[in-house]
């Protein structure tokens, strides 16, 4: 039963708590014509399962939303639905579980219905899991690795310490830690009792003419405690610069990466995301300018960002670029001069935060005409435990309320008081 309801006038929501520890999310979207899209998710996924569970955890997510379900084989499950415009996929992500399921409007019952089924009564079928542990044990044995492959292999142990989550899947991990008998414990760890999911709808038609589903299928999903706490919390970053450098590539160019990481969020998430946003747009503008048209010592820079709380708070900021090896050293003291300046002298950049302003409220007035905008924006704020619906409703405000003294202040902490890896993938002809 439905046991509380409550506007979100911010958002022009609607949130339902059902009796079994499901909450629900109803957001009218004019842009799905005549259908409904369900989206439910939960924080845990493969992080929360114990380690020995962690690989049959893997191959539960891939094999049983292919096995069927009930009494349904896959063959009769996909013959029943052949004809009808609905889908419903499981997922089983590193710190999120989660189903996506949508049809049309006249054929929405089955659509829940197909979710009940699948969610309260998996199976494995034992050939396909045979089938897909042989394919992933092929692959294994005959894929060549390359000596670039094996660079950033060792790079990405250097950027986090290693642990059973980054191990390659070999052919000996999967005879030995896939157990058929422990992809259903696994796979109903992620789903299972359904306390503590959240499932957000949007669809054109009326609230009214959905809650009987909401109330018989989401409502009618299992009750009972979950335990959904990371196991793995996420391992170490490197607390001092390193240099990391390897004869190993195929091509004459070198190939740089100067990556900075900190395990520590100020504030929350969107905040950071949007900083991220200016800096990373501002940044890659300035460095272009320097190394490409200046210098004349590179085709391109790239810049990418990104930041997430799970398992735990975790940014990481990468400038790269690809030039020949004897200009490597003076691309890389370029790049941290042209951040020092840009720390140093925040007007000198006030051209550039405009054009990045203009363009982010662009783009975001793109986004917004997409269907699946107000789902994926609903679930980003709930799973990151944002106070508020600010970032979305005052989006426009807080891009232009941003100044080149933030800016600085932001690029001065993630850059220049941040230890750098400097990963610099050399020719294997190059010569020292």
């Amino acid at each position: 039963k439905i046991v509380g309801r409550r506007s979100i006038d911010e958002i022009d929501a609607q949130e339902l708590i059902l009796s079994n520890g499901v909450k629900v999310i109803f957001k009218n979207n004019s842009l799905d014509k005549d259908r409904i899209v369900v989206s439910g998710f939960r924080k845990g996924g493969l992080y929360a399962l114990d380690s020995t569970r962690y690989v049959s955890g893997i191959f539960s997510g891939s094999v049983i939303p292919l096995s069927g379900a009930g009494e349904f084989s896959r063959d009769a499950l996909s013959y029943f639905l052949s004809g009808k415009d609905v889908s419903c996929r499981f997922l089983v992500e590193k710190h999120r579980s989660g189903v996506i399921a949508t049809s049309k409007i006249d054929q929405m019952e089955t659509m829940f219905q197909l979710l009940f089924l699948r969610w309260t009564q998996p199976k494995v079928d034992m050939d396909l899991l045979r089938q897909v542990m042989d394919k992933s044990i092929e692959k294994y044995r005959t894929i060549r690795k390359t000596d670039a492959d094996l660079f950033n292999m060792e790079l990405r142990n250097i950027l986090r310490t290693p642990d059973y989550t980054d191990r390659e899947i070999s052919d000996t991990i999967i005879e030995n830690e896939v157990k058929a008998e422990w992809l259903l414990p696994a796979y109903n760890h992620c789903f299972g009792a359904a306390e503590g999911y959240t499932f957000i709808i949007t669809s054109d038609n009326s609230l009214q003419d959905i809650e009987p589903f909401i109330e018989t299928y989401l409502g009618g999903l299992p009750t009972g405690e979950s335990c959904m706490e990371y196991v793995h919390k996420g391992g170490k970053i490197p607390v001092e610069p390193v240099v990391f450098s390897r004869k190993a590539g195929d091509s004459p160019k070198a190939v740089v990466s100067l990556i900075f990481q900190q395990d520590s969020i100020d504030g929350n998430i969107m905040d950071l995301n949007l900083k991220n946003d200016v800096a990373k747009g501002i940044l890659r503008m300035k460095l272009l300018a320097v190394l490409r048209e200046k210098m004349g010592m590179v085709y391109s820079v790239g810049v990418s960002v990104g930041a997430t709380q799970h398992p735990s708070a975790l940014c990481r900021e990468t400038i790269s670029f690809s030039c020949l090896p004897d200009n490597v050293q003076a691309l890389v003291d370029s790049t941290f001069l042209v951040i020092g300046n840009m720390c140093d002298d925040p007007d000198s950049f006030s051209g550039e935060l405009e054009d990045v302003k203009t363009n982010l409220i662009k783009d975001w007035k793109i986004t917004k005409q997409r269907s699946s905008f107000w789902t994926t924006q609903i679930r980003n704020t709930l799973y990151n435990n944002i106070p508020d619906w600010k970032h979305i409703t005052d989006y426009e405000a807080r891009v232009k309320n941003i100044t080149s003294e933030d800016v600085a202040d932001h690029i001065r902490k993630c850059f220049l008081k941040t230890p750098v890896v400097k990963a610099v993938l050399l020719p294997k002809d190059d010569k020292e």
